[in-house]
């Protein structure tokens, strides 16, 4: 989770992401390095909203931004190699998608060898 500070000495609001069991863990200003924080209240976020400029390993580039995160995952899609980004979707939705494609690998795998033997036997080999 993504919780906001704040630095009474030099006056610098700050965000910290940690687990909800730390919650109550202090924290140091990344301004000026003082332990002098306090949490503000407001809804924690459970992602960052906006995605900075990054090299990301998985595409072996920059990625500037979220718009430029999806038209990399498409043109991969166009190429034929599909990533998922994680994070975005539901993890039911996920399980969901991985098991229809798990089924339908598996119902072909499974239907290819029955379509050669009837071919087998209808060419009497």
């Amino acid at each position: 989770m993504i919780y906001p500070y704040y630095c009474k000495p030099c006056d610098n609001t700050f965000e910290v992401i940690k687990a909800v069991a730390q919650i109550d863990a202090p924290e140091t200003c990344t301004s000026c390095g003082s332990v002098s924080t306090d949490r503000r209240i407001g809804l924690p976020r459970l992602g960052v909203v906006e995605v900075e400029p990054q090299f990301n390993p998985a595409f072996g580039k920059v990625i500037r931004n979220k718009s430029h995160l999806r038209s990399e995952l498409s043109r991969l899609r166009d190429q034929g190699k599909e990533m998922v980004e994680i994070g975005d979707e539901c993890p039911n939705k996920l399980h969901r998608k991985f098991a229809s494609e798990r089924k339908e690998k598996r119902a072909k795998r499974w239907s290819e060898p029955v379509e050669k033997q009837l071919q087998e036997v209808m060419h009497g080999r």
